[in-house]
Formats: structure tokens, sequence, C-alpha cells
């Protein structure tokens, strides 16, 4: 308003509700101001180790007969983000002459966009990066760094509002996108635009595409054509196939945790590939007569069915009579709360989580559940203890140890990061490689065990 020389908030309402080149100048200006512009390079560095020791191989075999290699930062700010993906291809990739590799950032910043294109940075965009790939890939100027030319020309930039524009677009060049990263863009949006812009960005993706956002920023939101992968750095979406949005009333969503899975414990847990299950009958139904504990258990299969296919409102009426009768019945409680946690109805799975606890304290799923619960409300520490109460029940509980190096990492906690994986590994090493270990299904014990190897290895170098 100072700067307009305007003196009274109306007025300056006025002025923005206006359709005028002016109006569309100070919305810029205004959104500029709003948005927090934060950026460094490897930003998330977790994330990054997964794109380099596993998305972007698996991208480019995948792409290696037709050679070419599409990605889409969305929402680049300074140029950091495309800039670091840039630097991880010239890695993978350093003889790529007969590849068409596009790197694109947007950003609805102009001032950021300029200073993308002219990729010059002060030391503070390093703060976590390696200094010898700095050195590799930046010339010092006086108090600056000026990027490499080779790797500036591996991007281009625009100018683009993901709530405006339409896609795909033939003009900026976004569509058939092999990778699209959008972090820490839709904190800035309601529920319901998350859901218009996501809608978008999902169409621009080829089959097998994979998105990565800000850790849990499309929480309950519609999957849609994507599928959900969990590897112990982050939950990543991947294409997968003409999926509806919804099949008969059955909702797809991201899954915050399916069943927990550990080598044999105190606690009974279940083993995937093994086919070894607790059969012992919950305490609060050992004494029901016979028909009653068939109808609860016909109940409670039916909910189980529901919830393996993503229906968790349907698990959640199926579960409800079964708690008015039972409202001690740990495997209802402990259900009802994954099937709250993956509807994104934190509160209630939390509550659902201290009721099954109270049922028996000596269980570990509800703690890693109460963790997730936690993470999700931006609650790192408590997240923390709850992952350790999880482990001091169940020492090898691989999860907890990968979800506790995953959150050291973000605090740049290398040392303990390191611990934490190591200690995975070791409990991995002693499994058969063609198991799979809840929550990250999509893995075998093999590839699981290769993947923390090179977290511990060169993926942290």
């Amino acid at each position: 308003m100072k700067l307009l020389k305007l003196t009274e908030p109306e007025e300056y309402y006025q002025f923005l509700k206006a359709d005028s080149a002016e109006s569309d100048l100070e919305w810029k200006e205004l959104a500029a101001h709003l948005a927090t512009g934060e950026s460094y390079f490897f930003r998330d560095k977790g994330q990054f180790n997964l794109m380099k020791n596993w998305i972007l191989p698996e991208l480019i075999e995948r792409n290696k007969s037709k050679r070419t290699l599409r990605i889409w930062s969305a929402g680049c700010s300074t140029g950091e983000e495309p800039y670091s993906l840039a630097m991880v291809i010239d890695e993978l990739l350093p003889y790529r002459d007969d590849w068409n590799i596009f790197i694109l950032g947007i950003d609805m910043n102009e001032e950021a966009i300029g200073k993308s294109r002219r990729g010059i940075y002060r030391s503070w965009s390093f703060r976590t990066m390696e200094p010898d790939l700095q050195k590799r890939y930046f010339h010092k100027r006086k108090n600056e760094w000026e990027i490499d030319e080779r790797i500036r020309t591996m991007v281009t930039f625009y100018y683009g509002n993901l709530f405006n524009d339409s896609y795909p677009s033939n003009t900026t060049d976004i569509h058939d996108m092999d990778l699209i990263l959008c972090r820490n863009v839709f904190i800035y949006f309601d529920f319901s635009v998350i859901s218009v812009v996501l809608e978008k960005v999902v169409n621009v993706l080829n089959e097998g595409g994979y998105l990565i956002t800000g850790h849990t920023e499309i929480h309950a939101q519609s999957a849609g054509l994507l599928r959900v992968r969990c590897f112990p750095e982050s939950v990543v979406y991947q294409r997968g196939g003409d999926v509806p949005v919804e099949t008969n009333g059955r909702a797809r969503r991201r899954p915050v945790v399916q069943s927990l899975v550990a080598l044999p414990s105190p606690v009974p847990t279940h083993v995937s590939g093994s086919g070894a299950q607790n059969t012992e009958a919950p305490e609060s139904t050992r004494h029901q007569p016979r028909s009653e504990m068939v109808h609860s258990q016909t109940l409670l299969t039916e909910a189980e069915v529901f919830f393996r296919d993503g229906a968790y409102g349907g698990a959640m009426k199926k579960l409800e009579p079964l708690l008015q009768d039972e409202p001690q019945n740990f495997q209802a409680l402990d259900l009802m709360a994954r099937a709250c946690a993956n509807l994104g109805e934190s509160e209630r799975a939390a509550r659902y989580c201290k009721q099954a606890l109270a049922v028996n304290p000596f269980a570990v799923q509800p703690y890693y559940l109460l963790a997730h619960v936690a993470e999700e409300q931006g609650d790192t520490e408590q997240a923390k203890s709850f992952l350790k109460k999880a482990l001091y029940l169940s020492p090898s509980f691989i999860p907890a140890y990968l979800d506790l190096g995953a959150l050291y990492e973000r605090e740049e906690d290398s040392a303990r990061a390191r611990k934490m994986r190591a200690t995975a590994l070791e409990f991995l090493k002693a499994m058969p490689p063609h198991f799979t270990v809840e929550p990250y299904e999509e893995l075998t014990v093999g590839e699981l065990s290769l993947y923390v190897q090179k977290m511990l290895g060169k993926g942290n170098s």
C-alpha cells in the first residue's frame, strides 16, 4: 500500500480486484512476498538419495531404447532443485550425447526465474552440499558461485502458475514427463485446490512416471491413477495404469500404514511371505458364545477385505458395530486406527491407537502408527519417541529403524541416521531375500537390503 501510495485497505482490495495489467503485475508482486522462496541445493538429501539410487536409474534403464528423459520441477524457486537434478543425471549419465535430456523449472515468481537463468548463487545455497560437488560444478566469482555452463544448458526455466495454467502444454513443453518434483508447493493450497492441481500434474506423467512431493503434502487426497510406493526415505507416487479415481464408491488413497512386519519377537506379528501369523483368539473374545465369536470374526474378516482393497470407509462401517459390542477387541481397534489414518482422520486414529494400547500395552503396531500421525502433524520429536518405544518392545522391528534413520537425516544427524540403517541392514541380512517387509511391500528383502546398502555407501556421499 505504501509503494502504491494507498491509504485504505479497501483501496488496495479494489486495486487487486480490478481486471487490468497493473493489477496482474501487483498480484505477481504480492505472491512473491507471500510465498517462501527458501531453497538450496540437494534439499532433503533422503529424497535425492532415493532419486539417485533407485528412481532415476530405473527411468534411465526403462528409456534406454528411446534415449529420452523428461523431468519437471514444479515450483522451482531460484533453480537449486532442477540444477541439483541435472548434477545427479550428469553423475549417472556422464556420456549422454545421444540422449535427449529435458529438465524444466517452473515458478510463479518471475524474479526467482530470472535468478535461476543466471545460475549465480551465494554460499547459503550450498549449506548441505558436499564441497567436492560444489567445486566440480561451480566456478567462484568473488563472493558468489556460478554454475558450470554444461549443467546450466541442461535446464530450461519458465514462468508458470500451477492453478491457472492448462496442462499438458506444448507451449512450455509440459507433457510426457518421466519424473515430476512438486515439493513444498501444495502447502500453499487448500484441499480442493490440491485436487485440481494434482489432477493436472498426473495428466502429464508418462505411464510408470514418478511424482515426488514434500512429506505428507497430499495425504488423504484421492490417488487416482497413482499408486503409492513406500521407500525408507520417502513415500512417492507412480502412475501405474488406468485405474479410476473411485471404483464402486471405493476411493483409492495413500495408505499411511497397511500392516506391520518384523522378525520374530515377543509381540505377535505377521511376516509377509512366511504364511506364519498369530492364530490365538484375542482376550476379549475367549469367553464369548461360539455364535457371537463367529459373527465377530466375520465382521473382522470383511473389514480386512475392505481395508486391503483400499475401501477404508467400508472397513470402518464393518468395525463400528463390532467395537460397540466388543470395545476391547484389539484387532478391531488396531484396524480401525489404520483405516482412520488412511482417510486423513489423524486425531481419531490416535484415539483408537491409545485404546488399543490400553488393551495390549506391549503391541508394536499402535506405537508405529502413532509415530506416523505425529510426523503428519509436524511433531518430529514425538514421532521419534513412539518409534523408540516400538523398538523397545520389538528390537528387530525394521521399519522403525528405517523411519528413525530418515528422521535423523532430515535433521542432518548423519551419525544417528547411519546407525539406524546399519542396524536395519543386519536384521534384513538375516531374512530370506524373497520375503517382503511392510510397509515396503513393493520391495523384496533383497531389494530393500540393496537400497539400504546404497544409503550407507555412495548414496550418502
